[in-house]
């Protein structure tokens, strides 16, 4: 099952998307410390940093969460801070 990804992306195409994924969560990062939220990685994402200290070889997508009072916090004021490329 692990190998079926590659019906999808090569190899190079889910590397960049992952970097792409590290980019967006480094912007994530930011506006969060600017707004004190904290979020958290869970499913896939957490599994990875865990069993891989990275992603999961094929995941093509980044799990976060964080509380609903820092989620509508964040939806208010987070996009006076994030980038206009990452709008």
């Amino acid at each position: 099952m692990a190998d079926a990804w590659n019906d999808y992306y090569t190899e190079s195409e889910i590397k960049k998307i992952q970097r792409i994924e590290l980019q967006s969560l480094d912007i994530l990062e930011e506006v969060c410390k600017k707004l004190n939220i904290r979020f958290f990685m869970y499913g896939g994402t957490l599994l990875g940093t865990i069993k891989y200290q990275g992603f999961v070889p094929w995941d093509d997508d980044l799990d976060v969460a964080m509380l609903r009072s820092d989620y509508e916090k964040f939806i208010q004021e987070g996009p006076k801070l994030i980038p206009a490329e990452y709008e």
